[in-house]
């Protein structure tokens, strides 16, 4: 029997990736091809890529992970994509990119979440798509466009995500899949329907919207000829990246959750069944498919403060050592980790971070205390998400672990909780391969390492001080 394969695609804010596995979702070694790219900032506020080019990015990763398997013997079964969350994107009648891409950092539709909230209870809503007003969701950045650029809202007659246009170029068809649709902030997550309220006050039809479906697709004739290793595979629709990340790390397993710590950040635990009654103030429910289910928080920042910070102390050597050595201080500095803004929990539109200073705040003690910084707010979506969710176990995973171990150390101790960081790599392309391949209830696999807390008592009394100057960084 001929040996059968997965290509996974895994569609970064950062990096665009692709590698096969094996049907038991082991990568295949040597077949990864990888280009490295990122969202631009023409204007203040904005996060925004070109929609084409980022496709022939895509297209050309796959013909380098295509090159680099030609020596695998065997057939290409499945193509599986994950994409970033929260992007948007329009299409005119051609199916043609009408704007850029916007990413979920793209911030120029804050003004309009006000409009939001006074059109509706926030509360209400929140229950319902399981996302609060904030410039990331589709909402706001749809009212945008339609008073601050009339002309290009009457040019688009579709509105996407990055994914499904990936998806639409390669296959011919303009669908969704159920995770990114509800990741859009404009999905009912308890009906699986497109919102008629907000649709109808931001002013679309449904026929602008992509279907919302599960079913995989075959690539159109012509990739269908570009590729012909790939020309019966089948072509699933892909799905978020914070799912296919939770799925590699941790699975769906009652009581445990995945930390994931790259560019930004994210805490999430997968469950079947229903939403809660009430979803937690500051954190989302997304749905993932017809019965499983995402809640949790996500931080603008993460590694992208440390690199923001280093850069500006002039520090590129042994910066974990640097930071490990620091101690934490009682009386010294405190880090306001909203560089990049604020997401879960307080969702300001405004957030700015900032330095309180304390004595003896040289670079590695700031450096550190951003990163404590960071690990509080993991800490607060930990505890929102256990009033709702019994939480025995943490997965870790990401690269801000690896290029910075000591963080690892500094969450464990302010939650004071053990963390197991997982051994795998690419853990987000993995989990696309297990959910197109129906495998989610695999578990990560492995041997974790085991990260336990030596210090949470520093840091039960440090948090209570940087929750206070929370409060009054946001009165």
């Amino acid at each position: 029997m001929t040996e059968q394969f997965v290509m996974a695609i895994d569609i970064g804010s950062s990096s665009v990736r692709a590698s096969l596995y094996d049907l038991q979702c082991e990568s295949v070694p040597g077949t990864e091809f990888r280009v490295s790219r990122g969202f631009d900032s023409p204007v203040e506020g904005a996060s925004e890529m070109a929609g084409i080019e980022a496709f022939d990015e895509v297209v050309s990763v796959i013909d380098g992970c295509l090159s680099n398997s030609e020596n695998v013997t065997g057939t290409i079964s499945d193509v599986s994509i994950t994409c970033f969350w929260h992007s948007l994107v329009g299409l005119d009648k051609a199916g043609k990119p009408t704007t850029p891409v916007f990413g979920w950092a793209d911030t120029r539709s804050g003004r309009y979440t006000e409009v939001l909230r006074r059109e509706f209870d926030e509360v209400s809503i929140h229950n319902r798509v399981g996302a609060h007003f904030h410039s990331s969701f589709w909402p706001a950045k749809l009212l945008r466009l339609q008073h601050d650029e009339p002309d290009v809202w009457l040019r688009t007659t579709h509105w996407v995500s990055f994914s499904d246009y990936v998806f639409k170029q390669l296959t011919g068809r303009l669908e969704t899949s159920v995770s990114m649709a509800s990741g859009t902030g404009l999905l009912d997550v308890r009906s699986g329907e497109w919102d008629e309220d907000l649709r109808k006050f931001v002013s679309i039809s449904l026929e602008q919207l992509p279907r919302v479906t599960s079913g995989p697709a075959r690539l159109n004739d012509r990739f269908a000829a570009r590729w012909r290793r790939l020309a019966n595979a089948e072509i699933h629709i892909p799905i978020a990246d914070g799912v296919a990340n939770s799925l590699g790390s941790s699975g769906p397993v009652p009581g445990r959750a995945a930390l994931m710590l790259g560019t930004s950040g994210a805490v999430r635990v997968i469950f079947d069944g229903d939403p809660p009654d009430q979803i937690p103030r500051g954190l989302w429910c997304y749905r993932i498919d017809n019965k499983l289910f995402v809640l949790g928080g996500a931080l603008s920042d993460g590694g992208n403060l440390i690199a923001k910070f280093s850069k500006g102390f002039a520090i590129s050597h042994n910066l974990d050592q640097l930071i490990a050595t620091a101690r934490p201080s009682l009386d010294g500095p405190l880090v306001m980790p909203f560089y990049f803004g604020e997401r879960s929990t307080g969702y300001h539109e405004n957030a700015q971070g900032a330095v309180y200073e304390g004595p003896a705040s040289g670079p590695a003690e700031i450096l550190r205390t951003a990163m404590e910084g960071v690990a509080f707010r993991f800490a607060e979506i930990l505890d929102r998400l256990e009033r709702v969710v019994t939480i025995n176990e943490i997965v870790a995973s990401g690269g801000a672990f690896d290029v910075l171990p000591v963080w690892a150390r500094i969450i464990t101790d302010v939650l004071g909780r053990s963390l197991n960081l997982s051994c795998r790599e690419e853990v987000t392309s993995r989990g696309a391969a297990l959910f197109a391949l129906g495998l989610v209830d695999e578990t990560s696999g492995g041997e974790p390492l085991a990260v336990d807390p030596v210090n949470h008592t520093v840091y039960r009394k440090l948090r209570e001080r940087h929750d206070a100057a929370y409060e009054q960084h946001f009165s």
